[in-house]
């Protein structure tokens, strides 16, 4: 019966962010940044702690640098991440989104199909959805680690519409950060912007906006009909 359903769908495909969407993580994140570079003397001013939201680490360098000390550099700044990252590992579970599972579930019985594109590296990828029991509901799983750029490039959005075997204009984009919902606009896909009440982003280039996970299934009928 879904597959019948899904020839008259505008939209046949959802395609996830990670944090700050299925996960509440973003906040995590920040104060990790934060208190990063409190360790090495430095106060980052709040603007640029939130332009870090949504992307790599290169991303982060490129909006922090200015603030760090003169002799760090790319790979310095990768490398002491990381192994300060690695001391505050937490656990995604107990992170979800309210109303993910029972989304992502819905979704699936009405024969959408599914792909997750997120900033964060293929290894955080794989913990979050072995920890969460994402695996089921996805057709795709794609990292941005995997392109030459992650997000604002719209590269992870195309291949995941690829890969879905869908086009662009029949997946819709689930974002909360500024980088990501460029990313899925400039894909030539609708955005769906979960409200980031905790940060300060930029969410307005997003077609929909929602407070919570429970209004996709609404909002994809409206859509669709």
């Amino acid at each position: 019966m879904a597959d019948r359903i899904d020839r008259y769908k505008r939209i046949k495909a959802v395609i996830f962010d990670l944090d700050g969407v299925l996960v509440d993580t973003e906040v995590i994140y920040v104060k990790r940044m934060e208190e990063f570079y409190k360790t090495h003397g430095i106060m980052l001013p709040k603007k640029a702690l939130n332009a870090t939201v949504g992307g790599t680490l290169d991303v982060s360098w490129k909006k922090l640098k200015a603030h760090s000390p003169k002799e760090w550099d790319i790979e310095f700044f990768r490398k002491t991440y990381r192994e300060y990252a690695a001391t505050r590992e937490f656990c995604y579970k107990e992170h979800l989104n309210e109303g993910a599972m029972e989304v992502l579930k819905a979704l699936k019985r009405q024969g959408y199909l599914m792909a997750l594109a997120s900033s964060t590296p293929m290894e955080r990828l794989n913990r979050a959805m072995d920890e969460c029991n994402l695996k089921p509901y996805f057709t795709s799983v794609l990292s941005g680690e995997m392109f030459v750029e992650s997000k604002p490039n719209p590269e992870i959005y195309l291949k995941s519409a690829e890969l879905l075997g869908f086009p662009p204009s029949e997946c819709i984009v689930v974002e909360d950060s500024h980088y990501g919902i460029q990313s899925g606009k400039r894909a030539g896909m609708k955005v769906i912007a979960k409200r980031e009440m905790k940060l300060e982003i930029d969410q307005s280039n997003a077609d929909y906006f929602i407070h919570g996970l429970r209004e996709i299934i609404p909002l994809l009928e409206e859509i669709n009909s």
